[in-house]
């Protein structure tokens, strides 16, 4: 009865394991693909550029005589435009950080925050955050994060 015993308990292991296997790998391509929707949205969080320029052509052009001098509406265009662009950068950041994190397997919170975040972005955000939650509720998954790297 005991080598039956010791057989199944090897089987069960071998299992396990390959089960973990896959579930490291499944994190790993999804720490992938969050490396690439950070670089996708940092390079999109760069177009309110365009809205700083044209505000500091606004501040910095030359005032018609009679005309009064548009700064405060300049500026409102460079300080909006600022914000945005650090709002898209600091959003990559943290989607940059989610991958990272993801791939070492530790910060499982900061993950499942950034999958709801990335809901936002359709449709590619919107598929790898219910797919990051998905894949974050699985026990082996769980288990995977509760062990020391």
């Amino acid at each position: 009865m005991s080598n039956l015993e010791t057989r199944l308990e090897s089987l069960e292991n071998q299992v396990h394991g390959a089960s973990l296997t896959q579930a490291g790998r499944t994190l790993d391509q999804i720490g992938l693909f969050y490396y690439i929707l950070a670089g996708i949205s940092a390079l999109f969080a760069c177009f309110p550029m365009i809205h700083v320029a044209v505000g500091l052509m606004v501040m910095f052009a030359p005032a018609r005589p009679g005309d009064p001098h548009p700064m405060a509406f300049g500026a409102m265009f460079v300080v909006l435009g600022s914000m945005f662009i650090l709002l898209g950068w600091t959003y990559a950041f943290f989607l940059f950080l989610a991958g990272k994190n993801l791939k070492a397997r530790t910060r499982p919170t900061l993950v499942t925050v950034m999958a709801c975040l990335s809901c936002i972005n359709m449709p590619f955000g919107t598929a790898l955050g219910i797919y990051t939650l998905i894949e974050m509720n699985k026990p082996e998954v769980r288990n995977l994060f509760k062990q020391p790297i």
